[in-house]
């Protein structure tokens, strides 16, 4: 149990937090000169901003969604945004013996047909960054000496160790 002079030097902290509270919301909802110069939010962005003013364009591929409040300074958006998040696919092709192919095509094709492509490095390694995960690609190899069947997946997660292995 608190003794009375505990009791008043607890109320005055109490005291003195709200006002403190109190005064730093006066001073954040003031509409002072601030900017936003860049920023990312669930893949996606805003606007610049200067002079108090703040837009939510929305985000990658994904609609603005909820209910929107606004004032002449501020528009807010309320709602949910299911992210598609970027990912990396990487792996070595080799040839039947267990060596690195080099300067084979991987390419790697989305459901929208969008096809991008790298070469394997000295040691067969290649790798694809920024892959939207949620879709289905295909990815398929191009080599002159040897054949390769195509790989069709889900991409959930970073891949590593996607290895593929030559067909004579």
């Amino acid at each position: 149990m608190l003794k009375n002079k505990d009791r008043c030097i607890y109320r005055s902290l109490v005291v003195i937090v709200t006002v403190f509270m109190f005064i730093l919301s006066i001073f954040a909802q003031s509409g002072g000169p601030y900017a936003i110069n860049q920023s990312v939010i669930s893949n996606g962005g805003v606007t610049n901003s200067v002079g108090g003013q703040f837009a939510l364009d929305g985000t990658i591929g994904q609609a603005v969604a909820g209910q929107t409040a606004s004032n002449p300074t501020t528009t807010a958006h309320a709602g949910f945004w299911n992210p598609l998040a970027a990912v990396s696919v990487s792996g070595q092709v080799t040839t039947p013996d267990g060596h690195g192919l080099r300067n084979a095509t991987v390419s790697i094709t989305d459901s929208q047909g969008v096809r991008r492509t790298v070469t394997t490095s000295s040691f067969g390694f290649y790798r694809f960054d920024d892959v939207a995960t949620g879709d289905v690609y295909m990815i398929r190899i191009a080599s002159r000496l040897y054949r390769f069947a195509p790989l069709t997946l889900q991409v959930t997660d970073t891949l590593i160790n996607l290895d593929f292995v030559g067909l004579e």
